[in-house]
C-alpha cells in the first residue's frame, strides 16, 4: 500500500507527535501501528519483530518529511463543505475572538499548538453549499460536530493552510506591536512638547518627567527590537526545520 500525507489525519497526525518523543524503537514501532492501523495493543504484541518492522517501516520513513500539498480554500469532510478565510481581515468579530483565546492557550508552545489546532481551524472556518452553480455560506458556528470533522481533515490539506495562516498571524501581530509603539511614540512627542514649555511645572517635576519619557521611549526601542528578532528567529527555525525534513 502507497502512503503518503493524504492518508494521514489530523488527530492521527498529533498522536503520532508522540512517537517523536519515544528512544526504544519497539516502542515507536507499536504506537505508529496503533495510531496509523487502528491495531488493538494486545494485538500488536503477538507480531514477531520482523512483521512488526516491516508493518511499521511503511509508515515511520514519512514521519521524518514535512507535510506537502496545495493551499485550499475549500474541503468536503464528511460530507460536509468548508471554506476557510485566508484574509484574516476578512475575520468576523467572533472568530478572531476564538482564535486568539485558543493561541493564548497554546502559548507559543508547539505540542499545545498542535493540540488546539482543530478548534482554531474551526474558527477560521463556515460552511458552505453549493446552490445554483454559486456558493453560500453559513454564518460562523462552534460546535463539537464541526471540531471533529477538523481532526479528521487530511494533512496535506491541513499543514499547508496552518502554515499559511499562522505566518500571516504572525506578521498582524507584529504589525500591531509595531502599530502601538508608533502610537506611544506619537503619545510621547505631544508630551515633550508640553515640557518644553514648563508651564506651570516645576523644575524638579520636569526633571522627574524628563527621566520617565526618556525612560518609556527606551522601553518602546526595546519592545520593537525585540519583536523583530522573535518574528526573524521563528521565520529561521522554520525553514530550518523544513530543509532538514527535505
Amino acid at each position: 500500500m502507497s502512503v503518503n500525507w493524504s492518508k494521514v489525519t489530523l488527530e492521527q497526525f498529533t498522536q503520532l507527535r508522540e512517537a517523536l518523543h519515544m528512544e526504544d524503537k519497539v516502542d515507536k514501532m507499536v504506537h505508529v501501528l496503533k495510531v496509523m492501523e487502528g491495531k488493538e495493543y494486545d494485538s500488536i504484541m503477538t507480531i514477531d519483530l520482523d512483521k512488526l518492522r516491516k508493518d511499521a517501516d511503511k509508515w515511520i520513513p514519512l514521519l521524518e518529511t514535512t507535510p506537502e500539498g496545495k493551499l485550499r480554500e475549500r474541503v468536503n469532510i464528511n460530507g460536509r463543505w468548508y471554506r476557510f478565510i485566508l484574509n484574516i481581515n476578512k475575520l468576523s468579530a467572533g472568530q478572531y475572538i476564538d482564535v486568539m483565546e485558543f493561541l493564548k492557550r497554546a502559548g507559543g508552545n508547539e505540542d499545545k499548538v498542535y493540540q488546539y489546532l482543530p478548534d482554531i481551524l474551526a474558527s477560521i472556518c463556515v460552511r458552505t453549499r453549493k446552490k445554483w452553480r454559486r456558493w453560500k455560506d453559513e454564518n460562523y458556528q462552534q460546535s463539537d460536530e464541526i471540531k471533529e470533522d477538523m481532526k479528521q481533515l487530511p494533512m496535506d490539506f491541513v499543514y499547508p493552510l496552518s502554515a499559511f495562516f499562522l505566518n500571516l498571524w504572525t506578521l498582524l501581530m507584529l504589525e500591531l506591536a509595531r502599530s502601538s509603539t508608533g502610537r506611544l511614540r506619537e503619545a510621547i512627542a505631544t508630551v515633550e512638547d508640553l515640557l518644553k514649555s514648563g508651564d506651570g511645572l516645576s523644575p524638579s517635576t520636569l526633571s522627574q518627567a524628563r527621566t520617565l519619557i526618556d525612560g518609556i521611549k527606551l522601553q518602546a526601542g526595546q519592545l520593537e527590537n525585540s519583536l523583530m528578532q522573535s518574528a526573524s528567529s521563528k521565520t529561521s527555525r522554520r525553514r530550518r526545520k523544513e530543509s532538514k525534513t527535505r
